[in-house]
């Protein structure tokens, strides 16, 4: 191919496009056509050379040696009108990384040690420098916003990483609390009933007051743990709305159980009997888990659910923190009896996704508390959970 077929196409890139053909021409004799081969090195890093190189056609990869490990980190690709190769010219140094062509590849080689030799075209060689410049200018500025952009990224990460640490060292420690002083109230089971309600009282308290440490501490603000009043009511309304079918489940899962299983027969579906006779301890025991609703929401959904969803990465990173917050929900009420723990697993779930939905504690709140006094107390599922185990 003749050279001068080539002014053309210097004269479209960005580096020439301030040259005349008349200048052009005189650049020419430093001019030379390569074509390299899919795979083919084109230079690799270390070597020494003072070539600027650019694409005429095909696609070529910038890659930088990991010496450790003997692999190639990928810098990027490369394609027609791109230029490399004036760092080594620029500094007098080594190649800094290495170039391979992805496929059969052109490149047009200007020998810029031998331009810059020639005094005659010292202004032809300053034109080019400058243009060069200033792309080298334009692309530090934009590899400052990437790496700014890569920092804020890591500082996110490092953010979300302290804040998992945190909260699986404090859930090891309430889960070792938890089991081992249920256990120890099996040692006296004729005071269980009185000691096992303060005692998970005072641990969803103590548990509350440590969530709400690492919350405040946490640097995230707390809408970012569905602590906002953003559309309360709205979101309210929905979860009152929302729990209607899984009323209108339990109510039919309890009719099928006491009709269908002889170890339930004889028990009614709603103990109005009994909830006349104690119904101020009734009251109190539902007054007693509608006010500890929103601290077991604010831990299960706004603490461990966030937690783990900003921890998490991928397109399922809302379900594995539902799931996650939830299994280790589950083992806490393991403690209290194997259907407990996987009815509440179950609900858990549904909470999970209206909060990922909402991003609001108020729908998965009012939802919880509505559902929970139904279930144990107007339903009374305790009673079959105890003749179930």
């Amino acid at each position: 191919m003749s050279l001068e077929n080539l002014i053309p196409f210097l004269r479209e890139n960005k580096l020439f496009s301030q040259f005349s053909v008349d200048e052009l021409k005189k650049i020419l004799p430093f001019i030379k056509t390569l074509t390299f081969q899919k795979g083919t090195w084109i230079f690799q890093e270390g070597d020494i050379g003072r070539e600027l190189f650019i694409i005429k056609t095909g696609f070529a990869e910038v890659l930088k040696e990991e010496k450790e490990f003997g692999q190639y980190q990928e810098l990027g690709i490369l394609q027609a009108g791109d230029y490399f190769g004036e760092m080594a010219h620029i500094e007098s140094e080594k190649r800094s990384a290495s170039v391979r062509a992805t496929e059969t590849t052109e490149i047009i080689a200007i020998d810029l040690d031998a331009f810059e030799k020639d005094r005659t075209l010292l202004n032809l060689y300053s034109k080019l420098m400058l243009q060069i410049g200033k792309k080298v200018s334009q692309h530090l500025r934009k590899t400052g916003d990437r790496l700014i952009v890569s920092l804020q990224e890591k500082m996110r990460l490092l953010q979300s990483f302290n804040q998992i640490s945190k909260t699986i060292v404090h859930m090891f420690i309430i889960a070792a609390i938890w089991f081992n002083i249920a256990k120890l109230i099996e040692i006296f089971p004729s005071q269980k009933a009185y000691i096992d309600p303060i005692f998970t009282l005072i641990l969803v308290i103590f548990f509350a007051a440590s969530v709400t440490y690492i919350i405040k501490s946490s640097g995230y603000p707390l809408s970012f743990y569905g602590l906002t009043f953003y559309k309360w009511f709205r979101y309210s309304v929905e979860g009152v709305i929302y729990s209607l079918p899984f009323i209108i489940f339990l109510f039919v899962l309890k009719w099928v159980l006491i009709h269908q299983f002889d170890l339930f027969k004889g028990i009614p579906l709603i103990p109005i009997s009994e909830l006349k006779e104690n119904y101020k301890s009734h009251i109190i025991i539902a007054a007693i888990y509608i006010a500890t609703t929103p601290i077991q929401e604010l831990i299960a959904r706004g603490f461990l659910q966030s937690c783990f969803k900003n921890f998490f990465q991928g397109p399922n990173r809302g379900f594995m923190a539902i799931l996650t917050s939830n299994l280790m929900f589950q083992m806490m009420h393991t403690i209290k009896g194997f259907w407990l723990a996987i009815v509440s697993f179950a609900f858990g779930i549904y909470w999970g996704i209206l909060f990922d939905q909402q991003k609001s504690l108020f729908g998965v709140t009012v939802s919880h508390a509505i559902i929970g006094v139904t279930a144990l107390s107007i339903l009374d599922f305790g009673t079959l959970f105890k003749l179930a185990s």
